[in-house]
Order: C-alpha cells, then sequence, then structure tokens
C-alpha cells in the first residue's frame, strides 16, 4: 500500500469511504453488476486498471479515462458514470461494503484502457443485446 503522502487526494484515508466527484478526480467509470464484472477482469487479465465493488449495489466499476466509453457501444447492465456524476470511493484499507477489489496501488494503473475493457464487456456478455 501507498504511504498516505502517496494517496491520491480523491482517495479517503484508512477505511473510510466517500463520495468522489467523478470528472473532477480525472476520471470516469464504467459499473457493471457483479456477475458481468468477474467474467470481464477474468477476461481483462493483467489489462485491468484499478476496481471499486460496491456489495451493497451489487456491482463492480472500473477507472477509465474521462470520455474514453463516448465511441463505444456497451452492453446494457454497463453503466458510464461521467462528468456531474458521483460514485462512492474507498480508503485503501479494506472495509465493509465498498472497496477496491483491485487498488490502484503497488504498480498497478488507476486507469483501465477503454478498447480492452470494451472488449472484455463484450466477451462477459455474448449473447446480451448491446446498447
Amino acid at each position: 500500500m501507498p504511504t498516505e503522502a502517496a494517496r491520491p487526494a480523491w482517495i479517503p484515508p484508512g477505511a473510510a469511504v466517500r463520495w468522489a466527484h467523478v470528472g473532477d478526480a480525472g476520471w470516469h467509470a464504467v459499473s457493471v453488476p457483479l456477475i458481468i464484472g468477474a467474467v470481464t477482469l477474468t477476461a481483462l487479465g493483467d489489462d485491468t486498471g484499478a476496481i471499486i465493488q460496491d456489495d451493497g449495489a451489487r456491482r463492480m466499476a472500473w477507472l477509465i479515462r474521462p470520455g474514453a466509453a463516448d465511441t463505444y457501444r456497451l452492453p446494457a447492465e454497463a453503466v458510464v458514470i461521467g462528468d456531474g456524476s458521483r460514485l462512492h470511493v474507498p480508503g485503501l484499507d479494506r472495509g465493509d461494503g465498498v472497496w477496491w477489489c483491485l487498488p490502484p496501488t503497488g504498480g498497478r494503473p488507476a486507469l483501465t484502457p477503454m478498447p480492452a475493457l470494451a472488449a472484455a464487456l463484450a466477451a462477459a456478455t455474448a449473447g446480451r443485446r448491446p446498447r
């Protein structure tokens, strides 16, 4: 884990959870139901960036570059969280409810490349209609 001084300002300290204003934090997100997220994560393998898991909402969210999802047809189950929206962001210490499935630490980039994420989502939802 990074030291407290190395923690990005948009990540709360310890096991706290707080709302982040998406876009202001320098990223957007793509959220999917947990069952699709698990398959998507397997399909992404090492190409994944950080992932927030919200057990209460039963969703996983990948952080992406702002606007990166604009040109992709995503499955109906995928929700793009962009400017003007908020997302619960957990601290780096594991808490209950909202936590980092994969934190933006240990050399892992915070952002997932959208081409890889879109392909993994397509594989995870094969047979479903895109939106």
